[in-house]
């Protein structure tokens, strides 16, 4: 079973609500139908293995490993999840590393919105913004769908703890708000571009997150990925870059 639109986990991922996460925190392009009476119960998931090249407060390539899983259960209710990392070494010893983790539980109320609560936490010594975590709340609706077209809104708000990459930490209330876009450009391809945009009053950081990607199918449940990621904050330390770039290719296999 593929993961439905409702994972929009993607979504919005990762901005603090999820950062990566909704693409490489979700996969953007495991979305088809918002439809509860349409969906399956049970359990899917995807596993991905990618190489990554990083550019802005760091320069360098290597592998990540990630995984995504879902439970639809028989009535509205829909769980999903996200765990990844990766990491740079140098002599044996890890210099800098990135790992995420996300929950999500979502509440279809029809075919076409639904409520979503969000737990994340994100540790990423390669950006000026180290480490955070975050509860939140927010609401969806799909706002388009016209053949293999489809956009789905989110906005939501909750609470958040960050720390800088010089030790400073704040807490504070965080809101957010994403737009998420698919193509459906074969049967076996697709196009996914997520954009969104946070405010934190803990540090009183402006996050705005572009996340663009391209999946086709190799064989079977075996896929081939490639995605660009720009993430920019506009508060950080003196010495950090405010914007971070990162390519990825992978290789997912779904289940």
């Amino acid at each position: 079973m593929q993961f439905t639109t409702r994972m929009l986990a993607a979504a919005v991922l990762l901005f603090g609500f999820a950062h990566q996460g909704l693409a490489q925190d979700a996969d953007l392009s495991l979305l088809e139908k918002a439809s509860s009476e349409q969906a399956e119960a049970g359990w899917s998931g995807a596993v991905t293995a990618s190489f990554y090249d990083r550019k802005g407060n760091a320069r360098n390539q290597d592998w990540g490993l990630s995984l995504a899983w879902a439970y639809q259960t028989e009535g509205k209710w829909l769980f999903d999840g996200f765990i990844g990392g990766q990491s740079k070494s140098e002599d044996s010893t890890t210099t800098d590393e990135s790992y995420k983790f996300q929950n999500a539980a979502k509440y279809f109320f029809n075919k076409k919105s639904y409520g979503v609560g969000r737990a994340n936490y994100e540790k990423d010594r390669f950006s000026g913004i180290e480490e955070e975590a975050g509860l939140t709340g927010g609401y969806g609706r799909e706002l388009l769908l016209s053949g293999p077209h489809r956009l789905v809104g989110e906005t939501g708000a909750g609470i958040i703890w960050t720390k800088t990459s010089d030790g400073e930490s704040d807490t504070g209330g965080v809101g957010y708000g994403a737009l998420f876009y698919t193509w459906k450009l074969t049967d076996a391809s697709s196009f996914s571009q997520l954009a969104g945009v946070r405010y934190s009053e803990a540090d009183s950081n402006w996050r705005v997150r572009s996340v663009s990607e391209v999946k086709a199918t190799i064989i079977g449940s075996l896929a081939g990925k490639l995605s660009f990621e720009i993430k920019r904050n506009s508060e950080v330390p003196a010495e950090d870059k405010k914007t971070d770039y990162y390519t990825t290719m992978g290789l997912e296999y779904s289940f």
